[in-house]
């Protein structure tokens, strides 16, 4: 007789996913916005999220195209990469950070 966790079969599944035609462009605004922010976040040293609303919130509606809430999630984003970049800086440990497109879409 089996007890606690003994017996207990697991199993995984691996599939792939073709995203729907449509899906894979608002994607490839969001990644190409948030390049952006983290390279002007960078090189206006900005450190807060004021800071950063006040400078990109509107540039990336108005460039990106991108929906309100798509739009804070990506300043926010951007800061979060920046931000460390921004304490290390360029004589750090790490380069900047850029999302490249290698023909995939990792979630």
């Amino acid at each position: 007789m089996a007890s606690g966790d003994e017996g207990v079969l697991a199993a995984s599944v691996v599939m792939g996913v073709s995203p729907k035609p449509g899906a894979v462009e608002p994607l490839m605004r969001y990644r190409n916005a948030l390049n952006h922010s983290i390279r002007e976040m960078v090189e206006d040293n900005t450190y807060s999220i004021p800071k950063a609303r006040k400078l990109r919130y509107d540039e990336l509606r108005r460039s990106f195209n991108l929906p309100l809430s798509i739009a804070a999630n990506c300043y926010r984003g951007a800061l979060t990469i920046a931000k460390p970049w921004l304490t290390v800086g360029p004589n750090g440990c790490w380069e900047l950070p850029v999302l490249q497109d290698r023909g995939k879409i990792i979630f």
